[in-house]
Parts: structure tokens; sequence; C-alpha cells
């Protein structure tokens, strides 16, 4: 099997997985590391990201930063690259105004050094009562993430409400079962958009691939569109979207379907690629934070406040 030695989207903190919400309560990185290393996974590098829907998530993130900061001046774990990064979401149904907007700002990247900008999809914008509209609702945010000048990776797309209840929340149902009727064109735009804006798209490893959250009927066609995209030549970042929880299930059953779908690990998008890395802008080198093994890099990385 092909090596795959990276995850980009680790989430530092609990999860009620019987009812799949999540607490504030902090897991702390050491833990996430020493689980790495603990149960043979071997990630080689490794993104933390606060997934920051609203300032209310602040205090978990500058805990995450502060621990990360310590574990890196340390020089812990040092068998592993430590990134510090957010998974930012567009503007708030509550606050939408007709208008795609990211719920971050480059200002409140480069004062908190994130190393990349991870985004996706996370719900619709208006009340939804059809597979088209629903479709057409996403398209239209995941296209406009992917040409985003803030946004490094693409998370989960078509992630979201393929079920017959999990959308009612929402208003209007789900999506039903039907990924393959996703018009292709879609498809195309949206890897040509990636292409062309140097934006990566994940290849999320729980909520896409080897946990029950989109339905199996899915499964089958999903895995189409990743080999379309990868066909496309589309950059792909691994995340497991784990909570806290780096243990092999997470893993080994996904790795197994990239092998599959033939997913070349040298072709994998890595931290250095991302645009506020190629931005560099005085403030954001000031306070990033993040730790690369390979030595010919490192003088560029830690980087404290």
């Amino acid at each position: 099997m092909r090596k795959y030695d990276s995850d980009y989207h680790v989430h530092a903190r609990t999860e009620n997985k019987h009812a799949r919400t999540e607490s504030k309560a902090y897991w702390p990185m050491r833990d996430v590391l020493e689980q790495n290393r603990r149960n043979n996974v071997n990630l080689k590098s490794i993104g933390y990201v606060s997934h920051f829907t609203d300032f209310s998530e602040l205090e978990v993130t500058k805990k995450a930063r502060e621990d990360i900061r310590e574990i890196i001046s340390n020089n812990e774990f040092p068998e592993v690259s430590l990134y510090f990064a957010i998974e930012a979401s567009l503007v708030i149904p509550g606050n939408y105004n007709g208008r795609l907007e990211l719920g971050i700002e480059k200002e409140f990247i480069n004062k908190m050094g994130f190393a990349y900008v991870l985004a996706g999809a996370h719900w619709p914008f208006a009340r939804r009562n059809s597979f088209d509209e629903w479709v057409a609702d996403y398209h239209r945010q995941q296209v406009y993430l992917a040409k985003h000048p803030l946004v490094d990776i693409v998370a989960h797309p078509w992630w979201w409400a393929w079920g017959e209840k999990v959308g009612e929340v929402y208003g209007g149902g789900g999506w039903n079962r039907n990924f393959e009727k996703v018009p292709l064109e879609y498809h195309e735009e949206f890897a040509q958009a990636a292409i062309e804006n140097k934006t990566a798209v994940e290849i999320n490893f729980i909520a896409c691939l080897i946990e029950d959250i989109m339905p199996p009927e899915i499964k089958k066609p999903y895995l189409k569109y990743l080999d379309f995209l990868n066909q496309k030549g589309v950059t792909f970042a691994l995340g497991s979207d784990c909570r806290a929880e780096i243990v092999p299930s997470n893993y080994e059953p996904a790795w197994k379907i990239m092998d599959n779908l033939r997913i070349d690990p040298d072709r994998l998008w890595h931290p250095f690629q991302s645009k506020t890395w190629q931005r560099n802008e005085p403030e954001w080198k000031k306070n990033y934070l993040g730790r690369e093994r390979n030595t010919e890099t490192s003088r560029r990385i830690v980087r404290l406040n």
C-alpha cells in the first residue's frame, strides 16, 4: 500500500459520539500526539485545526495555540511536523445578506499565525425543497471557496444532508441518496476552479469515506467523484476530521481506499503550498506557529511570540 502519513484536519476537542455533537472541552495536544506514537499510526505531519464558526470558540483556539507553542519550543514529539491552522465556514445563515462571505479575514489569520486555512460548506443559506436546489446551493458555496484567495483547502466536498431526515434542521428534508445525479458540469467547474486558484481539495476520512455520516449508498459514486478529480489533476489534502482520536480505525480503511484509487502520495498538498505561506506578510511571519522536521526548511519555521 502507498504510504500516506499526513493529516491536516485534526480537532483537539472532545465529541459526544452518540449525539454527534461537540463540546467546548479541550483535549490536550500532547495526548493527541502521544496517541499517534502509542497506537502506531505514525503520522509524520499533523495539522490541528480550530473549528471556527464564531468567536465563542476563541478560548479553545488560544489554548491549543499555547500547547502547540510549548511542544515546539520544548522539541517534544520531534518525529511529527506540527501545524496550527483553522477550519473556517461561510458566514452563518442568520448573517447572510445574499452574498457569500468567508467567516474570517486576513487580519485574523495573520494575528493568530495560522499555517493554512481549511474551509467548507457547512449549511445551506435558504430553505431548499428539491434535490436540484440543495445541490446548486452547495455547488455555489464550494466553487466560491475554491476561488477564495484566503482558502487553501476545501474541506469535505459534498458532505451533509444526504440522509432522509438530517436536512430537516435547515428546513426542507435532505438531498435523498442520489449523489450520482449531481451534474457532471458541477464537478468539472469545481475541479477547474481548484486547479486555477491553487486550492487543494480534501479527502476527508471520517465524514466522507469510512463512517456512515454519508449513507452507504453514497460511497460508491463518491469514490468515482474522487477518481474524477484525481484524473483532472486536482491536488488533494488529507484530513481525518477526527476529534482527538489518533487510532488506526480512523486511518487504515481510508488509506486502503486511496491506494485503490491510485492517489499518489508525492502529489499531496503540503502546508508550504498555502496561500498564507506564499504571502509571507510581516505580521504573519511574527506570529506563525509550526514545526517542520525537514532540516532544509527548519530555519524558516519556528517563529514564536
